[in-house]
């Protein structure tokens, strides 16, 4: 009896604990499937990489709402290169590294010569770099910047020499036949000339210049490479605008051609249906997906989800109505985030969870170790701007976990920045800039609200 009410007292204790005014339990149990599906890593996706050992998966046709696709940039050689290396008889040893927004790549280092050769894939040498659909991007997501630096050990490598190249006509050509073949122009798709419009590019080799970087740092010699646009279909809301929106300005404009305005139409309807096919497919891809959570049909989490119906935010919650969009990594320091969005309503939801560290990591088990208390202010710094003491009231955390964090924290914040700005249900394509920047002024009260 002494035992029975021990447990009665103990749950009447427990039953008064007050939790925080924010807390939700509906919540908590909804986010806490999000938190054991971020322990499976994904098979498959586009994956967009980074020098510094970070990468997105791309797990959805979400890619498309972001990306208009990836360029692909072979480099081939390097001429005339400066010699870097100060002892008698020394050369350079070369590298290249290819960067294009968020993207990425270091291509082998040729050792002692000034006039480096890179055979394709064997030498890392082929760099597939992801291109945003965005027109609004910043100017370096639609330029690509080709460093070439002399590797030296036991010191910084040098900077040879850095040349930026825009990509702005490879995409918009690329854009526009996609497009055009598509949605169909006259009703008919001529299918040579896209396939010639899309590839004009891809055999034929570009020189482009090295001169220095910003304070006349390095210079000299040029940078030999193959570049080729590889376009996404477009998504299917701008299929569907594409093919009506002709239709509708054929018709409009008093075209006479009947026949010719009954296929734009035709063109337009067939759009429709594309999106409408594409939509079933994606719902059924994602009642498929909701039997692989990691929850198990008979756990404690799946359990309380089933008791009764969840309500977050005011609305009816389940993990069917997300979709998985991304998986974020870096390999240096072991460290993994998944991303979510809701695709069953407009409320722009996205669930972002963070893997924990794992004993059977050594990287993990370093970053666990890692306990030296670190400031947690945007700049990083450890100290006020006189280099004293750390300021009292500035939060603490713990170094190996903000490590961790940092590592992946730039790609975490695009991806939320990418979820708010994809193509959405209140969202038309038109050329209308007023129209444009009251939907990006939505959607950064959403954001920070």
């Amino acid at each position: 009896s002494s035992s029975s009410s021990s447990s009665s007292n103990d749950a009447a204790a427990t039953a008064q604990i007050p939790t925080p005014p924010h807390f939700d339990l509906d919540t908590s149990i909804l986010l806490a499937g999000f938190a054991f599906e971020s322990y499976l890593s994904p098979e498959g996706g586009l994956v967009d990489r980074d020098v510094r050992g970070g990468s997105t998966a791309y797990l959805s046709d979400f890619v498309r709402e972001v990306f208009a696709g990836v360029l692909e940039a072979t480099v081939v050689r390097c001429d005339g290169l400066p010699k870097t290396d100060v002892l008698v008889g020394a050369s350079s040893d070369p590298y290249v590294v290819l960067a294009l927004g968020a993207s990425s790549h270091r291509t082998k280092t040729k050792t002692r010569t000034r006039a480096p050769r890179w055979n394709g894939e064997r030498d890392d040498a082929v760099a597939r770099l992801f291109v945003r659909r965005d027109a609004d991007a910043s100017p370096s997501a639609r330029t690509l910047t080709c460093r070439v630096l002399d590797e030296d050990f036991g010191k910084a490598d040098d900077l040879i020499g850095i040349a930026r190249v825009p990509i702005d006509h490879l995409v918009d050509d690329a854009a526009t036949a996609v497009l055009d073949a598509v949605t169909g122009r006259g009703g008919e798709v001529d299918v040579v000339d896209l396939a010639r419009r899309l590839m004009t590019s891809g055999g034929r080799e570009i020189t482009v210049p090295l001169p220095g970087g910003d304070g006349g740092v390095g210079g000299g010699g040029e940078l030999a490479m193959k570049l080729k646009f590889l376009p996404f279909k477009p998504p299917a809301a701008t299929l569907v605008t594409r093919g009506l929106k002709r239709a509708s300005r054929s018709i409009g404009g008093g075209d006479d051609a009947g026949a010719g305005v009954a296929a734009l139409a035709a063109g337009g309807l067939s759009a429709v249906a594309d999106g409408v096919d594409a939509a079933r497919r994606a719902r059924a891809r994602r009642d498929g997906e909701a039997g692989v959570w990691a929850i198990k049909p008979d756990g404690d989490w799946a359990t309380l989800a089933t008791t009764r119906p969840l309500r977050v935010r005011g609305e009816d919650a389940t993990p069917r109505a997300y979709e998985k969009v991304m998986f974020v990594e870096n390999a240096r320091t072991d460290t993994q985030a998944a991303v979510w969005r809701n695709v069953s309503s407009k409320s722009k939801t996205v669930v972002v969870s963070f893997r924990g560290t794992e004993m059977r990591s050594a990287k993990d088990v370093l970053t666990d170790a890692n306990l030296t208390p670190s400031s947690f202010n945007p700049e990083r710094l450890t100290g006020g701007e006189s280099g004293g003491d750390i300021d009292a009231e500035e939060p603490m955390v713990h170094g190996g976990f903000l490590a961790a964090y940092d590592s992946v924290r730039a790609r975490v914040f695009a991806a939320v920045d990418d979820v708010m700005r994809a193509r959405s249900p209140d969202y038309d394509d038109d050329d209308d800039d007023d129209a444009r920047e009251r939907l990006r002024k939505k959607r950064r009260r959403r954001r920070f609200c």
